[in-house]
């Protein structure tokens, strides 16, 4: 189960685009739309939606995109949290969600196979960046992957 939450809105192909890849990897896959409607760019009101939503879904990959510099040269994050995978830009929209279920480990997913920019090399390792809050690192950091 992937849960897809973003600030595409209705009006272009986005959101069937990002469908028909998951589709493309995963046919057997339910996709469960948390909604389209994110003001434009809006990474706050990105962040409060998602964390508000997931509570009422089942474990699983919770893709959201909200980023101002979407298709730039942002990284892409995989976070998980116990069963839960968030999957997200690397601008703070995936950290109240994070916060809530606990963070045990940050995954740089930028540039993997089967994404949709196979021509941009994968970083060579993550950190959390400064816009990951002090609050969600701990003594006990989470074991990060590049």
């Amino acid at each position: 189960m992937i849960t897809f939450l973003s600030d595409y809105g209705p009006g272009d192909e986005y959101v069937g685009v990002v469908e028909g890849v998951i589709a493309r990897i995963a046919p057997d896959v339910r996709v469960i739309h948390l909604g389209h409607g994110v003001p434009a760019q809006d990474v706050r009101t990105g962040a409060r939606r998602l964390a508000r939503s997931l509570p009422f879904t089942p474990a699983g990959v919770h893709l959201a995109v909200v980023d101002p510099g979407v298709g730039g040269s942002r990284r892409a994050l995989a976070v998980r949290c116990g069963e839960c995978w968030l999957v997200g830009p690397d601008n703070g929209l995936l950290v109240p969600a994070a916060e809530v279920f606990g963070l045990d480990e940050v995954v740089n997913v930028s540039g993997r196979p089967g994404g949709c920019s196979p021509s941009r090399p994968p970083s060579t390792g993550v950190t959390c960046s400064d816009r990951w809050p002090r609050s969600s690192r701990s003594a006990t950091r989470p074991r990060v992957r590049g």
